[in-house]
């Protein structure tokens, strides 16, 4: 009978702690969409289609970018589909097209409009009641890291400022404040940037009290009480790749901290550009790409009473805030030779002339932007071409041409990002490994997992040993990290994702590093890399 009492007591318990967790569950979170993938009516493709055949798959993504209004209708961007898909309590309410927009990386809606920001510098603004008219607004790509008062942006060539990593700030996403009316472009400084008149205004996070310390703030937008709110990350090492911890701060007009809520751990298989969103009453929202369906969770706040002080937001160790380069001034000038090899591939200038283009091999195509094109005009960066090592000193193997000035003058495809994924030969440009290979000097492309895991050429890392012109890498993808931001990390590289394929500047998100297990790479022996030998 003894032994039933006690069982009887854990069971209750037991029951107890479930129940508990359950009532956690949902007070914290509510789903309130839960769409299953697939290409059928009703559901939700990830699959961007391969322009020469319907049926066959380019790549793997889509889902960049959502809002929530405040009769919490879910707007989906869709760039695989060339659709905005509307959802309201889980049914398909309307679907807006926007497949003259290629990738658009951010949208929002604001004031009776839709606003598409694309990373080519664009951002479009179309009526909801009439989405035919479209206003165009061109945003700077960079702006200087330190803004001060008496800066302007009235005919300044903003990409002339700075060539330094450290000393400009890429454009990240909106960000809306419902107390004022104003949309605005947030960059990873935490300026804002109006498209509409140009004018830029700074928000200083560091002065926010209970968060200070090593965690990663970013500005989320203000409601229409005024109410501030940031999303916190902690990032921590896990060896060669990271973990995080994020939680969502809300603070009245006065600075006062009212609220806490905490976004859903799990993993993501595919990572939204902008997986979190605030709408103008505040309420907060979660985006999660899986695998087999896409969920959009409301994501409620607690009083601060109720989180003990480990939850509070004040970290553990974490990451510096900022890459480097190390106090070894030798190896520092090192890695500076790589970065402008790169930033020479970067900002390279060649004349497109599509007569040259008539000729096409079966399942190659041009990178989209390339394609679009129906007349002669300059572009910038070398175009991403599968197996590529075509660069301004070397060239793809057994190729008829000296480097990609030569195959342009010989009129050799510019770029392939057509179904091959290998190097097709008549095809000019550069993939991500054969970017990487052409900048340290190398004599041929190397794969994706010679940087991976060749122990003669790259050692493995932490992230807070980071410097500039590193590796980061997983299976299948690396680029050059240039530093660290409150938003993720600023690269150099050349991708399938964003507005243009091609070698770029671009940024990858924490959660995204996380999800992905990116890991970090450093260099065996520096002063062995034969583009730093050459100088």
């Amino acid at each position: 009978m003894k032994h039933f009492n006690l069982f009887l007591v854990i069971l209750i318990l037991f029951t107890g702690i479930l129940y508990s967790n359950d009532v956690k569950a949902e007070v914290d979170v509510k789903e309130i969409l839960n769409i299953e993938r697939g290409r059928e009516a009703g559901k939700i493709d990830y699959n961007l289609r391969y322009w020469g055949d319907k049926d066959k798959t380019l790549i793997r993504t889509g889902v960049e970018s959502f809002v929530v209004d405040e009769e919490e209708r879910i707007y989906l961007s869709n760039y695989a589909t060339g659709r905005i898909r509307v959802y309201h309590e889980n049914r398909l309410a309307r679907e807006i097209d926007i497949s003259q927009f290629f990738q658009p990386r951010d949208i929002e809606i604001f004031s009776g409009f839709l606003y598409i920001y694309e990373d080519n510098g664009r951002v479009s603004r179309l009526s909801l009641d009439d989405p035919d008219r479209n206003e165009k607004y061109f945003i700077p790509a960079f702006l200087p890291y330190e803004l001060n008062d008496i800066f302007h942006v009235d005919n300044i060539d903003l990409l002339e400022i700075s060539s330094i990593p450290e000393e400009r700030s890429m454009p990240i996403r909106f960000v809306s404040d419902n107390g004022k009316k104003e949309l605005a472009i947030v960059y990873d400084n935490n300026s804002f940037y109006r498209p509409e008149d140009g004018r830029i205004s700074t928000l200083d996070l560091n002065n926010l009290t209970y968060i200070d310390g090593d965690l990663y703030k970013q500005l989320l937008g203000f409601d229409e009480n005024n109410n501030t709110y940031i999303l916190g990350i902690e990032v921590f090492d896990n060896r060669d790749t990271i973990e995080i911890k994020e939680q969502v701060y809300r603070f009245d007009s006065s600075g006062k901290l009212t609220g806490i809520a905490e976004p859903l751990d799990e993993k993501n298989y595919i990572v939204p550009y902008k997986y979190l969103y605030l709408n103008g009453r505040g309420d907060l929202y979660q985006l999660l790409v899986l695998q087999d369906r896409v969920k959009v969770y409301r994501l409620n706040f607690r009083d601060v009473g109720e989180f003990s002080e480990k939850e509070s937001g004040k970290p553990r160790a974490g990451l510096e805030s900022r890459g480097g380069s190390g106090n070894n001034p030798a190896l520092a000038e090192m890695r500076e030779i790589l970065y402008r090899r790169a930033v020479e591939l970067v900002e390279y200038r060649w004349i497109y002339k599509p007569a040259h283009h008539g000729v096409k091999f079966a399942d190659t195509d041009l990178p989209y932007y390339i394609k679009m094109l129906d007349r002669e005009e300059e572009l910038t960066g070398i175009p991403y071409c599968w197996g590529g090592f075509d660069s301004l000193d070397t060239r793809s193997t057994n190729q008829k041409w000296d480097n990609f000035p030569d195959a342009v003058e010989k009129k050799i495809m510019t770029g392939n990002v057509g179904l091959t994924d290998y190097y097709f030969p008549g095809t000019a440009g550069l993939d991500c490994s054969g970017f990487i290979s052409a900048v340290l000097g190398l004599k041929s492309r190397k794969a994706s997992w010679y940087f991976y895991d060749h122990i003669g050429l790259v050692k493995r890392k932490s992230f807070s040993e980071l410097s500039l012109m590193d590796v980061v890498a997983k299976n299948g993808h690396l680029l050059f990290f240039l530093n660290k931001n409150d938003y993720g990390i600023n690269s150099i590289e050349t991708n399938m994702l964003g507005s243009e394929w091609k070698v770029k500047y671009f940024h990858w998100s924490w959660r995204t590093l996380r999800d992905n297990a990116y890991k970090a790479r450093g260099y065996r022996n520096l002063a062995e890399i034969p583009a730093v030998l050459k100088h």
